[in-house]
């Protein structure tokens, strides 16, 4: 059951980026820069460390992960330019499996130390629920970020799990509008990542379409990716 919990979580993180461009995949849309392939490398990254260092496994191929050594603290949170969507991907799908390998290994009660908690002992099962718990967190930002992309929500492929509501940005505005019970001024709230969901994506203006006097965004990351060190959070 746990593994299926993970593997799920996995899969969204990775079914969010289906349909969009290497740009709009980089792309920062939060204030911190938060981004839809950044969160994939993150995962790619802390799997490796929870299900192989921490049972005494090494990843084969060291060059492919964050080094320990690089001077970014953010280096973990977004693709390079060298780095491409098909094989951070394709990395990330090969961890799966080398994850996989050490859960399948070992009984849920054994026992490790993780170094960069101070090496405290901790289980396959406790280690099993942190993954699982923290790519759940993540496959929530993925959510909230596609949906200011394109307008696409939905839990998994073939079954969105939303209201059959026609007019989100006209919910969204009534939202805005409401006071609270408690009283208090009404402030107005600028809604301009509601987009209208029913017209083409072809013609909605988003984050994507620079104004004529700002330089299109690159490809690259922009000058921050999260307030997050490189090294995995507890």
């Amino acid at each position: 059951m746990l593994k299926h919990y993970l593997r799920g979580a996995r899969n969204v993180l990775l079914w969010k980026l289906e349909g969009l461009s290497e740009r709009e995949l980089r792309i920062p849309l939060t204030p911190t820069g938060t981004n839809l392939l950044g969160l994939v490398k993150h995962a790619v990254n802390t799997e490796v460390i929870y299900l192989g260092p921490t049972f005494g496994r090494e990843w084969p191929t060291p060059d492919e992960l964050v080094s320990p050594d690089d001077p970014d603290p953010l280096a973990g949170w977004y693709a390079t330019e060298a780095e491409t969507a098909a094989g951070m991907v394709d990395l990330y799908r090969r961890v799966q499996a080398f994850a996989d390998h050490t859960i399948d290994a070992l009984p849920l009660a054994a026992t490790r130390h993780v170094a960069h908690w101070g090496g405290e002992e901790v289980t396959l099962h406790e280690i099993m629920v942190h993954k699982t718990a923290d790519l759940q967190r993540h496959a929530g930002h993925v959510d909230i970020l596609r949906e200011q992309l394109d307008g696409s929500v939905g839990l998994r492929p073939g079954h969105s799990n939303m209201p059959d509501v026609t007019d989100w940005p006209a919910h969204a505005q009534r939202l805005a509008g409401a006071r609270p019970a408690t009283g208090g001024d009404r402030r107005t709230i600028r809604l301009s990542s509601v987009r209208d969901l029913s017209r083409p994506r072809s013609v909605r203006q988003n984050a994507l379409t620079p104004s004529p006097d700002q330089p299109a965004l690159r490809a690259a990351p922009l000058a921050r990716s999260m307030p997050l060190s490189a090294q995995p959070h507890r």
